[in-house]
């Protein structure tokens, strides 16, 4: 069992509805972030108060986020990448603003 400190900075990529962050908050977490393209998304987490900071980038590319190398402790992503959305190749800039020794978790959605 992985157990993660509570005071993690975790972003969590292609937030849409912040599932994920409301299910990581009833674990203690709350040094979540938010990326995602999708400013009207965005805009509704905001209502939400789900995230600390909500973060309107793409994931397109090496430094396409905008943000500092080894910002985060934790990476997640609930069916973000996939060729439709956040594509595979772009794991490196998830990789950069990774801290060393820090954990990305991802799942993919798959039609079959």
């Amino acid at each position: 069992k992985l157990q993660l400190p509570v005071h993690s900075e975790i972003l969590d990529v292609g937030a849409g509805t912040g599932v994920l962050s409301a299910s990581l908050q009833t674990h203690g977490f709350t040094n979540i972030d938010a990326l995602d393209s999708d400013l009207s998304a965005l805009s509704q987490l905001n209502a939400l108060r789900l995230y600390r900071n909500l973060i309107c980038r793409g994931l397109t590319g090496l430094n396409s986020t905008g943000l500092r190398e080894d910002t985060y402790d934790v990476i997640v992503t609930s069916c973000g990448i996939s060729s439709h959305t956040i594509n595979p190749t772009n794991i490196t800039e998830l990789l950069r603003i990774l801290k060393p020794g820090g954990h990305l978790f991802f799942t993919m959605y798959s039609t079959s």
